[in-house]
């Protein structure tokens, strides 16, 4: 089972708006399960404090190649037991490769560029190019096709299953754009549980996460 997983993610503020499903599907089902996400400064305001996940490490691309070498140092005391790489460009296949973990999961050897596929060892299976929300739900079907878990094969397409009725109950929401101009809320389609987990954006000062009851 995984108790430590990595996420890599280092591209804008819309591709970080649509992991959020991804990491919310994962910690309903494993709520002990510790997420690590790696991103740049810009999109980090927005995923700060968001409940789903516990740790943050920035890759800072202002500081040219030597964010290569701050982050690889970052990581170094580090040890994880998967690795989601969610980009297809060169720079996240390096940084992938200076995450410690046996199994470490990317997008197909067509759609990954930039040999991006050379940094992982497990790959989500071929399909025609979609919207990017759709392309990250392809990971939630991937421990089944992969074997990545210790359950029988049974038990893994349930909870294959099972995750993929939770996102698809919110993948409409998340298609809108949630923020708006001065102050605005972000409905609950972003957040975990049975309650709803809010944001309140205000431009230049990222994001405040909190949790309403049901």
């Amino acid at each position: 089972m995984y108790e430590k997983i990595c996420i890599v993610m280092m591209s804008a503020a819309g591709d970080a708006v649509h992991t959020l499903p991804v990491v919310n599907a994962l910690k309903r089902h494993r709520r002990q399960c510790h997420i690590t996400w790696i991103l740049q400064p810009a999109p980090a305001t927005l995923v700060r404090g968001h409940p789903s996940v516990d740790e943050l490490l920035l890759f800072d691309r202002s500081r040219g190649w030597q964010a290569f070498g701050d982050i690889r140092r970052t990581l170094a005391s580090r040890a994880f037991d998967l690795v989601i790489n969610l980009q297809v460009y060169f720079k996240a296949g390096v940084v992938t490769s200076f995450v410690k973990a046996p199994v470490k999961l990317g997008f197909d050897r067509a759609r990954a560029r930039d040999f991006n596929w050379l940094f992982t060892n497990r790959k989500i299976p071929p399909h025609p190019n979609q919207h990017v929300q759709d392309q990250y739900f392809e990971f939630l079907r991937a421990p089944r096709a992969c074997r990545m878990a210790s359950r029988s094969v049974a038990r893994r397409a349930s909870l294959a299953a099972r995750i993929l009725r939770d996102v698809r109950k919110t993948r409409g929401a998340h298609r809108r754009r949630h923020e708006q101009a001065g102050e605005g809320l972000v409905p609950g389609a972003l957040g975990r549980g049975r309650g709803r987990t809010l944001a309140r954006f205000r431009p230049g000062a990222g994001a405040r996460w909190w949790t309403q009851p049901p």
